[in-house]
């Protein structure tokens, strides 16, 4: 197991809180390694793409879809 400094991981959301059709994050990686993460993105309920990651878990609750997306922060 890898202990990794969190505070040199960097995750910034633009609008993520269901009412935006597309939701952009800002991933930054300040770490002299590769990390995979999996950030959790809220929108209105529908179908959509993924850019630059891949979506492993969808679940809608009413009219708010949250997509679960495995993505690689390379250094």
């Amino acid at each position: 197991m890898i202990s990794v400094t969190l505070y040199r991981l960097n995750c910034t959301y633009f609008i993520n809180d269901g009412s935006a059709e597309a939701v952009e994050v800002k991933l930054e990686n300040d770490l002299e390694m590769n990390v995979n993460v999996r950030p959790h993105f809220y929108i209105p309920a529908g179908e959509y793409e993924v850019e630059n990651g891949e979506v492993v878990n969808e679940k809608s609750s009413g009219r708010i879809k949250k997509i679960d997306v495995d993505a690689s922060i390379v250094t």
